[in-house]
């Protein structure tokens, strides 16, 4: 239940970002734009900030973070490693950023954006940077 609730929060946490920011991303360009890194960078602190709060919430520090994805990755279960994977790579550069190209072209071939966290690695609603992430870059393309 509590790996299901993670999936869920972080399925919908990438979806809002992208909502919000997605029209900054061309999956179809070879060379990745400097604003990626950027929007990379906002975004993990914002699941940072979602998983403190998280651990606030419920009376735990990190330590009790890392020894619950610990144990899920000692479990050796499908559920537990997916969910260990699924953060692990939203922090990651590589797998964020493909994540984010799928949205994209689920977005632009009108397929809409995936209903549930196993169709996409995970995302908390992120509000607008205080500093504009596009700056000296082109405006974000309409979808």
């Amino acid at each position: 239940l509590v790996a299901r609730s993670a999936l869920n929060g972080f399925g919908d946490y990438l979806r809002s970002f992208f909502g919000s920011y997605g029209g900054y991303f061309d999956c179809y360009s070879e060379e990745h734009a400097l604003v990626y890194t950027n929007l990379h960078k906002e975004f993990t602190g914002h699941l940072e900030e979602a998983i403190d709060s998280w651990l606030k919430v419920h009376d735990l520090g990190e330590e009790d973070f890392g020894e619950m994805l610990r144990q899920a990755s000692l479990r050796g279960d499908a559920e537990g490693d997916f969910v260990v994977g699924t953060l692990l790579g939203l922090l990651d550069y590589e797998p964020w950023i493909g994540s984010i190209f799928a949205l994209k072209r689920m977005a632009l071939t009108g397929e809409g954006l995936p209903p549930d966290e196993h169709t996409v690695m995970a995302a908390p609603a992120a509000p607008p940077p205080d500093d504009d992430p596009g700056a000296g870059a082109a405006e974000p393309a309409t979808m």
